[in-house]
């Protein structure tokens, strides 16, 4: 299967060990297993992974991130770290919905679709909030997971 890979890096190299240490910008589906494996091949010596750390996905990632002990601290301050809903799904277009077609989606009837429709949308309230996210299926845009208002 072809997969797209954006960069590799070379972070490390020791030659007394032929160890590497590579950054892997890819995209989804990409086995980094199976790219050691690969790259070994190629250069006719064989590789493998002795550890594998993936420090984002989409727009999360490690940098971002909080230890566990720095939640627990803050107490029942936690959820003020909270990311929003819909932050994977920043990346796609947006339609806000008027309050009936809320109405519409929240009880999952479809809405007809732009004319140069994406495949995937996110509905949004009149005040930006995620309602659902919805996926072209014969012209129309059908939601597939309705959140709570």
């Amino acid at each position: 299967r072809t997969v797209e890979i954006d960069s590799i890096t070379l972070q490390a190299y020791d030659a007394a060990t032929s160890t590497a240490r590579l950054d892997v910008v890819c995209r989804s589906g990409t086995y980094i297993r199976s790219l050691a494996h690969d790259m070994g091949q190629a250069v006719g010596c064989g590789a493998y992974l002795s550890s594998l750390t993936r420090t984002a996905v989409g727009p999360l990632s490690m940098d971002t991130g909080l230890e566990p002990e720095r939640l627990l601290a803050m107490g029942e301050r936690w959820t003020d770290c909270l990311l929003p809903i819909d932050l994977p799904l920043q990346t796609w277009p947006a339609i806000t919905l008027r309050s009936t077609e809320v109405d519409a989606v929240r009880h999952g009837m479809s809405l007809a679709a732009p004319e140069s429709a994406a495949s995937r949308y996110r509905f949004l309230d009149d005040h930006g909030q995620l309602v659902a996210w919805a996926e072209l299926k014969d012209g129309r845009l059908q939601p597939r997971a309705v959140f709570e208002a």
